[in-house]
Parts: C-alpha cells; structure tokens; sequence
C-alpha cells in the first residue's frame, strides 16, 4: 500500500516539474498573443465600407505551441464577427454608425485559452445630404512622375472630407495595372472604385466617366476639377498637337479639342478647371473650355515636379466651404506663391472665362490691325515679340507683355489703342497672378507667337483650335512670316 503511495507522490513529482519547466519543457502555454489592428489607423477618419485587419503574433515557447483559434471584432463593445485564420479581417459597413467616433476591439484566442486584446479609436464620416464643393482630381500618374502623385496623395492625406467638402481622386500608376478612385480622408484613402484593366487617362473618355461618375455619387453646389500631369499647351515637343494627360502606357494624350469635348458632355459646367501642368495658362485654352467651365488655373511656364501645394489648398478649401469659385481659384493661386516663393522660373495665375470673349475680341482686333499693316510695321512687330516674355516653349510668350511692346515700337493710334485694350482686357480677365522675380514680365495669359520655324511646322494643328478659327490671329501670324 505504502509503494502504491509512493508511486502515486512520485508521478505527482514529475509531472509538476515538467509543467513547471524544470526539465527545460513548458508543456501548458500561459502567455497571450500579441494582437495589432493594422488597418485602419489609430485615429483614422473611415467612411463607407472599411476592412478591418488585424496581426496576431503568438509568443508562447516554439517546443509548445497552442496555435491561434480565432480573432473575434468588436464595434463598441459589440461583437461583430470573428475569422478563424489568417488574416484575420472583417468588413465593417460604417453606413451603419452615426458620424462620431467609434471604438473597434480586437480579441485574438489561441488554443490553450489565452486571449490577446487591443482596441483603436476612429472618426466615422460618410457623406449625408449635399456638399457645397466636390473637388476632384484627375491624377494621371502612369509616367515618370508617379513618385510626385505619391507624395501629392499624402499632402490630401493631411485633410479630411467633410460633409461640405468631398475630396476625390482617380488615380492611375506605370508600375501596377489598374485604376482607383478614393475619397481622401484623414491620413486614409478610403477606396470607393477600383478595376485591374489599365485604363487609358490620355482618353477624353477617361476623364468624362471620372467627372461623371464623382458628380452623380458625389453632388454638391460647385465642382472644382484639377488635371494632373505633364502639360505642353495646345502642342506637342515633336510636331502634332499636345495638350496634357500623357499617359505611357498607352502612349496617348489629350489634345484641347478632345478636352473640350470631354468637358461638354459632363452635363454642367465645372466652377474651378484647374491645370495642375506645364504651359497651361494660354489664351488659346482658356478659349477652348470657356462654355465648360467657369475659371481656369494654370500656369503660364512649366510647373516644378512637385505641383501644387495640395495640403493648404485643401485646408483652406476646408475650412471655408462657402467660398466661392473665383475665391478657390484665387486661394490656389496664394498658395502656390507661397508654396515657391524662394524659387525661380514659377507662375501660376486664375482666369475668370467669363470674360474671355472680350479678350478674344481684343485680340482679334488687333491680329487684323497688325495683319493690315503688315508692310509698314513688320519689323517692328518681330521685335515685340523677340522682347517679348517667354517661357518653357519659345514661342509661347505673355500676351499683355507683348501687347505693351507693340504700343511701345509702334506710333500708329489706332494699333496703340488696340494694344491698350488688349491689356485692359487681360487685367479683366486674369482675377489673381503671381510670378517669380525673374519672369518680371508674366501677366497670367500667354499666347502663340512663334518664330517661322515653329509657325511653319504647327500651323495645322493650331488652326483646329477654336480660338484659331474664331479670329484672325494665324491669319496676322501668316502675314508676318509670308514672303515680301
């Protein structure tokens, strides 16, 4: 009886020694799994259907694993759902949740018992009623400036959506096939469109289904439509047109005639056409899009890499959601100057197309009068456009700059009077300009003045244009390069 006791004792023993670890085994695993919720953020403003993932490490010792049973989600303190292996995600519809903030838990079980927690807070917003601005950005990064649309997406980033202000983008990238569309909120891109084909953004298109698309599930009282990418004008570095939206995948781009036509089917009128590209700011597209869209924001030269300052534009937009188109367009235009102050060889100027007519009209008066008097003031004229401002393409000059040259070479009163009217007109239109201290003579509007070389090999493409056609500015330009 004795032995059997003993027996029984020494079982004890040893069992107790290798569940303590004495025998270098520690065969019942007390330690809970680490458990990180990885997406959203801490913080985060979510909207619509947010998928909730969450990483689970288990630290119990390698020679006893338990292994993780399942990850149970929490909203408020309410069980939601729960996945049983990796990775753990849930799919949370926030349409559900008042806009406020929310709290998810996550609770990972492994399989000897042990449970691991961890819980975020983030800021529900989904959109309610109308906005009073929808801002969209058409960012065509499928080129060699995708890095730049990167750091772009997180100056949006730094700014919320609200019910007054959606923020969209449509992005496309050259090193994944695909498009998305997001809605920016704080420090998230919440995905509210995506397909794996490559769509073309050098595509009139394109861009019509995008501003289409947003304004329907988006509606707000004004619209501000910004094109992202490279931009050359009405022309292209080799002859043909070139307008902007160069897309290397498809080898394509937009030409003015084809933006317009993007624009005309859209169904209403864009408040702020912005042109966040190279040598946007001319007369001849202000004229192409002037039915379409109520200001336009360029820039006269070619725009650094980085673009616009997109975090305090935003804010401001943000902050003051009542303000007007021609109020953003300015404010675009500040923040810009203030964005490059330091740097040279930068404009950026807002034009009110409104009154734009009035300026064509200026111009084709004095395209006639200096067409007339051809014989008696040729030179004269090659000078003000040799003195003339010029920018990132040569033979695209600012249109006040040389209206002041012909009023300084010419004597004639009539044309004097006409070149003054032109820079009357310019002044009208151009609502907020800045340049840096080296483009002195920038005004907001450049134009087409080329030398012969470039008249001879773009005049074709120049007179499909609308402004070409409506006046008589080739017809000055053939007479000033015709042989005598």
């Amino acid at each position: 009886m004795k032995r059997k006791y003993l027996r029984l004792l020494l079982l004890t023993i040893i069992l107790f020694s290798f569940s303590t670890g004495q025998y270098g085994c520690e065969c019942i695993d007390t330690v809970p799994p680490i458990v990180s919720i990885i997406n959203p953020q801490n913080g985060a403003t979510v909207a619509g259907t947010v998928i909730i993932q969450v990483s689970v490490i288990e630290r119990s010792k390698e020679k006893a694993p338990s292994g993780i049973n399942k990850v149970e989600f929490y909203i408020n303190e309410t069980k939601k759902g729960e996945d049983t292996s990796a990775p753990y995600e849930y799919s949370w519809d926030t349409t559900q949740y008042p806009n406020s903030n929310h709290t998810i838990m996550a609770k990972a079980y492994d399989n000897a018992g042990n449970i691991g927690t961890t819980s975020i807070t983030v800021n529900v917003l989904n959109q309610t009623g109308k906005a009073k601005w929808t801002f969209m950005v058409f960012m065509n990064g499928d080129n060699n400036l995708e890095n730049y649309a990167n750091l772009d997406l997180n100056e949006m980033k730094s700014v919320n959506s609200t019910n007054d202000v959606n923020i969209i983008v449509q992005l496309d990238r050259y090193s994944t096939p695909g498009a998305w569309r997001y809605r920016v909120l704080y420090n998230y891109l919440q995905e509210v469109w995506s397909t794996p084909d490559e769509l073309d953004f050098g595509s009139p298109d394109t861009l019509k289904d995008f501003v289409i698309w947003t304004i329907n599930k988006y509606p707000a009282d004004k619209y501000a439509l910004v094109i992202w990418n490279h931009g050359a004008g009405w022309k292209r570095k080799t002859l043909g047109l070139r307008g902007v939206s160069f897309d290397d995948t498809s080898n394509k781009y937009m030409t003015m005639v084809q933006l317009k036509s993007a624009l005309s089917q859209v169904g209403r009128k864009i408040d702020v056409l912005g042109m966040d590209a190279c040598l946007m700011a001319m007369m001849e597209i202000a004229y192409q899009v002037k039915d379409y869209a109520d200001y336009l924001v360029g820039s006269e030269e070619s725009e650094p890499s980085y673009g616009w300052p997109y975090n305090t534009i935003l804010t401001s937009l943000v902050n003051y959601p009542t303000m007007s188109a021609s109020t953003l367009a300015s404010t675009i235009v500040n923040k810009y100057s203030n964005y490059y102050s330091s740097w040279s060889s930068v404009t950026q100027s807002a034009i009110d197309l409104s009154k734009i007519l009035d300026l064509k009209d200026a111009c084709n008066s004095l395209a006639s009068a200096l067409n007339n008097n051809m014989s008696t003031y040729k030179t004269d004229i090659q000078n003000a456009i040799t003195n003339t401002q010029a920018y990132g393409y040569p033979d695209y000059r600012d249109l006040y700059h040389f209206s002041e040259n012909i009023y300084s070479n010419i004597s004639d009163t009539t044309i004097r009077n006409l070149a003054t009217n032109v820079m009357i007109k310019v002044n009208s239109a151009v609502i907020a300009e800045w340049h840096s201290s080296d483009l002195a003579n920038s005004h907001g509007i450049s134009i087409w003045l080329p030398n012969s070389l470039y008249y001879s090999n773009y005049l074709s493409y120049y007179q499909s244009l609308d402004f070409a056609i409506y006046t008589q500015w080739d017809e000055f330009l053939g007479a000033l390069y015709s042989n005598p």
